[in-house]
C-alpha cells in the first residue's frame, strides 16, 4: 500500500477529486524513536489503510500542514481518539467542530523535536503551511508550496487545462498561480524559503505530484527564483 522512501518513511497517493479538477493527494508517513506513526496530511480513512498502518507502528500525531488540506478529518477523529491531532493556524478556526488538540507554529514539538525540523511560512496567512524536514533522510515534506506534475495523457481533459492555467502542468515543481494570490507578504515569503533551502535537502515529498528524489532544495530555489531580491 505505501510507498517506502527510506527505512522510517513512507508515503500513499490516492486520486483526489475537486469538480472538475481530477488529481492526487499524497500523505506522509514517519516512524518515530518510540514506533509512534507521525502522519502528514492523511488521506481518506479506511479500515484497510487502518490497518497497513498499525504494521508500521502505532498512529499517534496527525497533521493538518495548511488550511487547504482539510478534508477526511472526521473519519481519522472518530479511528483515533487518543491520538494527538495538529494544525496550522486557522484551522481550528475554520472547523470548530474538530477537536484538535494543538496549533502548530515555527518550533518543533516535543513529540518530534530529533526527527523533524519545521518551518512556518509566513507571508501567506490564508493558507499557513507548514514545511517539515525528515532529518534521518534529508527529506522535505511539503504540501503545495509546489506542485509536481509532468505531462500525462491519462489525465483528463478538464484537469490538464486547469493544471495549465494554475501554471502547474507538464511543470517541474511549479508554484501555482492560486497560490500567488495567497502571498500577502513576498518578504516574509522569501524569508521562510530560504530557512527551507537551508536545510540542503535532496528528496522532497509534495502534496500532489511526484516526489523528487534528488536535490530538492535546489528545485525548490528555481521555483521561488521570481521572489529572488
Amino acid at each position: 500500500m505505501f510507498t517506502q522512501l527510506a527505512p522510517t518513511l513512507w508515503t500513499l497517493t490516492n486520486p483526489l477529486h475537486l469538480g472538475l479538477l481530477h488529481m492526487d493527494h499524497t500523505m506522509t508517513i514517519a516512524r518515530l524513536a518510540d514506533d509512534q506513526l507521525w502522519i502528514h496530511s492523511p488521506v481518506a480513512y479506511t479500515p484497510a489503510l487502518g490497518q497497513a498502518l498499525a504494521a508500521l507502528g502505532t498512529p499517534a500525531h496527525f497533521i493538518a500542514p495548511s488550511t487547504f488540506h482539510d478534508l477526511y478529518w472526521k473519519e481519522w477523529f472518530a479511528a483515533y481518539p487518543q491520538a494527538q491531532f495538529y494544525a496550522v493556524p486557522g484551522v481550528r478556526e475554520e472547523h470548530s467542530e474538530l477537536p484538535f488538540t494543538s496549533v502548530l507554529d515555527h518550533d518543533t514539538p516535543s513529540a518530534w523535536d530529533g526527527a523533524f525540523e519545521q518551518v512556518l511560512v509566513g507571508g501567506m496567512p490564508k493558507l499557513n503551511e507548514v514545511a517539515f524536514l525528515h532529518k534521518d533522510s534529508s527529506t522535505a515534506v511539503i504540501t503545495d508550496l509546489v506542485f509536481n506534475y509532468a505531462e500525462d495523457p491519462g489525465f483528463p481533459f478538464a484537469t490538464r487545462c486547469i493544471l495549465k492555467m494554475s501554471g502547474t502542468y507538464n511543470r517541474y515543481c511549479g508554484v501555482s498561480r492560486l497560490l500567488r494570490t495567497c502571498f500577502k507578504d513576498k518578504r516574509a515569503v522569501r524569508r521562510s524559503l530560504d530557512e527551507i533551502i537551508a536545510w540542503n535537502f535532496s528528496g522532497m515529498v509534495v502534496g500532489h505530484g511526484r516526489a523528487v528524489t534528488t536535490d530538492g532544495s535546489e528545485a525548490l530555489r528555481e521555483a521561488y527564483a521570481f521572489l529572488e531580491g
